[in-house]
């Protein structure tokens, strides 16, 4: 398919009703001159944000409990729980890639939260694969997972690099917070900080750009946590 023909399919794709009050800062041509001529197909990513979707618009409600470990994952699956959340804040205090316990302020290494998903996934598929293999299909174990991108660990670029590692790790979707993270300030238990409006859009906007970029349709939030401000949801795809 040439770039244009992709140009216009990616365009068709955005007008669907699905997008419909999805307002993007970025074209299709911007997009597709991103990906690069080799598409690659992020199957837990694209499966894991198809179901999400689906169980948020067919469930009255989608349970999920934070996992640290795969194993707390594979349990909380078989329990009955529909999705995994990774928390930033567990990530910071006792699952980061420096082996610290940090405070809820972006100070542990980037990678820490798309890792702990990519062994979150491995712990389900293996599961998913001894159940296969004795012909038991009580339970789809590949459910998908939303993980917390915190404020990004930076600029623009920095949020959408990460985007990226997530998609990479399987992740089905993410949320960021509206705020710089070289001056993050939320603390559990009501403590909260400034930050600016502005920056969340930004962020949010160059994640989901990140998202586009291979193909994939996965759900990116941003939330305002300011004491002043209303929460707010960006549906970008």
């Amino acid at each position: 398919m040439s770039k244009q023909n992709e140009i216009q399919a990616l365009e068709d794709k955005w007008s669907d009703e699905r997008w419909s009050g999805i307002t993007r800062t970025f074209s299709a041509e911007e997009v597709i001159n991103l990906r690069g001529s080799f598409h690659i197909e992020y199957t837990l990513a694209r499966k894991g944000a198809k179901r999400f979707w689906s169980d948020l618009h067919t469930e009255p409600v989608v349970s999920a409990l934070g996992a640290m470990t795969g194993n707390q994952a594979v349990e909380s699956v078989q329990a009955g729980l529909k999705a995994i959340y990774c928390s930033g804040w567990q990530v910071a205090g006792d699952g980061n890639s420096a082996g610290e316990m940090y405070p809820d302020q972006s100070l542990y290494p980037v990678d820490s939260v798309p890792k702990m998903i990519e062994r979150i996934n491995n712990s389900l598929i293996r599961t998913d694969q001894i159940y296969h293999l004795n012909n038991d299909q009580s339970i789809d174990w590949m459910v998908p997972i939303i993980a917390d991108a915190e404020a990004g660990f930076g600029g623009n670029l920095n949020a959408f690099e990460l985007t990226k590692q997530m998609i990479k790790a399987g992740t089905a979707a993410i949320h960021f917070e509206d705020q710089l993270s070289s001056a993050k300030k939320v603390r559990p238990y009501g403590w909260q900080g400034s930050g600016l409006h502005s920056r969340g859009n930004q962020q949010t906007s160059s994640s989901s750009a990140s998202c586009r970029r291979p193909g994939r349709s996965n759900r990116v939030d941003c939330k305002n946590r300011c004491q002043c401000s209303d929460s707010f949801t960006i549906r970008c795809r």
